[in-house]
């Protein structure tokens, strides 16, 4: 487990590559480093998928961390599932699951 400050570091250099208020800025990069480092190391592809199709808080957090350091169809897909909020078909589920396994 990492310290507080470990924490804001990272947030902080997450934070400087994102465009907008700082305040922000800071609030999702502090967002995506907690739960980077809540979520279990040892985290199965298909329990990614379970979470997301629960549509819970966990969903957005990883469909938020896919939609930030990926930068292919996945990162299309957690986009628009972030600003409409609808429910991801089970293969988008998958594919952002797998991109979550890569990137995280």
């Amino acid at each position: 487990m990492k310290t507080r400050k470990e924490i804001m570091t990272e947030a902080h250099k997450i934070a400087r590559t994102l465009e907008g208020d700082y305040s922000a800025r800071m609030s999702m990069a502090l967002e995506i480093v907690w739960t980077m480092e809540l979520l279990p190391e040892n985290m199965t592809t298909s329990l990614v998928n379970d979470m997301i199709e629960a549509a819970d808080y966990e969903a957005r957090a990883i469909c938020k961390i896919v939609a930030f350091f990926s930068n292919g169809f996945q990162a299309d897909i957690a986009e628009r599932f972030l600003e409409t909020e609808r429910r991801l078909s089970y293969k988008q589920c998958w594919c952002v699951a797998y991109e979550f396994k890569n990137v995280a």
